[in-house]
Protein backbone atom coordinates (compact mmCIF):
# COMPACT_ATOMS: atom_id res chain seq x y z
CA UNK A 1 0.00 0.00 0.00
CA UNK A 2 0.96 3.38 -0.70
CA UNK A 3 3.25 4.99 1.63
CA UNK A 4 3.07 2.07 4.48
CA UNK A 5 6.53 0.70 4.97
CA UNK A 6 7.95 -2.97 5.61
CA UNK A 7 11.27 -2.27 7.33
CA UNK A 8 12.76 0.87 5.83
CA UNK A 9 15.85 0.40 5.79
CA UNK A 10 17.29 3.90 4.50
CA UNK A 11 16.18 7.39 3.41
CA UNK A 12 17.47 10.01 1.28
CA UNK A 13 16.70 13.65 -0.45
CA UNK A 14 17.36 14.63 -3.44
CA UNK A 15 18.39 18.60 -4.68
CA UNK A 16 14.44 19.24 -5.10
CA UNK A 17 14.19 18.15 -1.09
CA UNK A 18 12.15 15.42 -2.48
CA UNK A 19 12.43 12.09 0.06
CA UNK A 20 12.88 8.35 -1.24
CA UNK A 21 12.37 5.35 1.14
CA UNK A 22 13.86 2.21 0.71
CA UNK A 23 11.55 -0.17 1.71
CA UNK A 24 13.20 -3.23 2.14
CA UNK A 25 10.86 -5.71 2.57
CA UNK A 26 8.33 -4.73 0.25
CA UNK A 27 10.90 -4.55 -2.18
CA UNK A 28 10.73 -0.97 -3.55
CA UNK A 29 11.45 2.73 -3.67
CA UNK A 30 8.97 5.25 -1.93
CA UNK A 31 9.50 8.76 -3.04
CA UNK A 32 7.74 11.61 -1.45
CA UNK A 33 8.04 15.65 -1.24
CA UNK A 34 9.79 17.17 1.68
CA UNK A 35 6.04 17.90 3.33
CA UNK A 36 5.30 14.24 3.12
CA UNK A 37 3.00 13.80 0.27
CA UNK A 38 3.25 10.79 -1.59
CA UNK A 39 4.98 10.92 -5.56
CA UNK A 40 5.48 7.59 -6.67
CA UNK A 41 7.31 4.19 -6.27
CA UNK A 42 9.16 1.50 -8.05
CA UNK A 43 10.35 -2.23 -7.51
CA UNK A 44 9.10 -5.27 -7.03
CA UNK A 45 10.64 -8.82 -5.57
CA UNK A 46 13.13 -9.80 -8.48
CA UNK A 47 16.27 -9.75 -10.48
CA UNK A 48 15.14 -7.62 -13.37
CA UNK A 49 15.88 -4.33 -14.29
CA UNK A 50 13.40 -2.22 -11.58
CA UNK A 51 13.35 -5.48 -9.27
CA UNK A 52 15.32 -6.00 -5.94
CA UNK A 53 16.19 -8.44 -3.49
CA UNK A 54 16.35 -6.91 -0.11
CA UNK A 55 16.88 -2.53 -1.13
CA UNK A 56 19.20 -1.74 2.29
CA UNK A 57 20.18 1.68 1.05
CA UNK A 58 19.74 4.56 -1.23
CA UNK A 59 21.24 7.88 -2.05
CA UNK A 60 20.99 10.70 -4.98
CA UNK A 61 23.51 12.29 -6.85
CA UNK A 62 23.74 16.27 -7.65
CA UNK A 63 22.12 15.70 -10.81
CA UNK A 64 19.03 13.79 -9.66
CA UNK A 65 20.06 10.07 -10.31
CA UNK A 66 19.33 7.53 -7.75
CA UNK A 67 21.35 4.39 -6.68
CA UNK A 68 19.80 1.60 -4.93
CA UNK A 69 21.95 -0.94 -2.81
CA UNK A 70 20.13 -4.30 -4.44
CA UNK A 71 21.63 -6.32 -1.60
CA UNK A 72 20.60 -9.77 -1.83
CA UNK A 73 21.03 -9.03 -5.77
CA UNK A 74 24.53 -8.10 -5.36
CA UNK A 75 24.38 -4.43 -7.33
CA UNK A 76 23.66 -0.89 -7.26
CA UNK A 77 20.69 0.16 -9.38
CA UNK A 78 20.70 3.69 -11.24
CA UNK A 79 17.72 5.48 -11.86
CA UNK A 80 18.21 8.76 -13.90
CA UNK A 81 14.88 9.91 -13.37
CA UNK A 82 13.97 8.58 -10.14
CA UNK A 83 11.23 6.25 -11.80
CA UNK A 84 13.05 3.88 -14.08
CA UNK A 85 15.76 2.17 -12.54
CA UNK A 86 18.66 0.73 -14.76
CA UNK A 87 21.14 -1.73 -13.78
CA UNK A 88 24.56 -0.81 -13.42
CA UNK A 89 27.47 -2.37 -14.98
CA UNK A 90 30.06 -0.23 -13.57
CA UNK A 91 30.73 -2.48 -10.25
CA UNK A 92 30.04 -6.09 -11.53
CA UNK A 93 28.97 -8.24 -8.75
CA UNK A 94 29.08 -7.17 -5.45
CA UNK A 95 29.88 -9.77 -2.13
CA UNK A 96 27.41 -7.71 0.22
CA UNK A 97 26.95 -4.58 -0.69
CA UNK A 98 25.97 -1.66 1.83
CA UNK A 99 25.61 1.90 1.87
CA UNK A 100 25.56 3.88 -0.14
CA UNK A 101 26.89 7.35 1.14
CA UNK A 102 27.28 10.48 -0.67
CA UNK A 103 29.65 13.31 0.00
CA UNK A 104 30.71 16.21 -2.16
CA UNK A 105 29.24 14.95 -4.73
CA UNK A 106 31.05 11.03 -4.79
CA UNK A 107 28.88 8.32 -3.94
CA UNK A 108 30.51 5.76 -2.18
CA UNK A 109 29.32 1.53 -1.84
CA UNK A 110 30.51 -0.83 0.28
CA UNK A 111 30.90 -4.02 -1.11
Amino acid sequence: MVGLFNGPSAVATDNAGNVYVADLGNNRIQKFTSTGTYLTQWGSPGIGNGQFSDPWGVATDLVGDVYVVDHSNHRVQKSGDGVTPTRSSTWGRLKSPAGPSEARGALSING
